[in-house]
């Protein structure tokens, strides 16, 4: 069970997103931004269930381990690598306390 106060994550405020999907590859613009992003299946699922709504990440490894069936460790330590790269490229953030 994940604490209520565990931080949540959500699309950074501007993003605007268009898809194409290329076999198991997804290409992601962000038309906000102009930019163009190479996705695998789970860097993709992960940012459509962001886009879902704010979403903490102890609840993304575990939907991430319900979609895949990998094993806890690797795959929180997958999703946080994924999160920390969607923040670094201005696609989803961390909400603030309060919001």
């Amino acid at each position: 069970m994940v604490s209520a106060d565990a931080a949540k994550w959500t699309l950074s405020p501007t993003v605007r997103l268009r898809r194409r999907r290329f076999g198991n590859e997804t290409i992601v613009y962000n038309e906000a931004s102009g930019q163009t992003h190479l996705f695998d299946p789970l860097t993709d699922w992960l940012l459509h269930q962001v886009e879902l709504g704010p979403v903490s990440e102890p609840d993304l490894v575990d939907r991430a381990m319900a979609e895949t069936g990998a094993e806890r460790e690797i795959t929180a330590q997958r999703v946080k690598q994924i999160l920390a790269a969607f923040d670094l490229e201005g696609l989803a953030e961390q909400m603030r306390d309060g919001a």
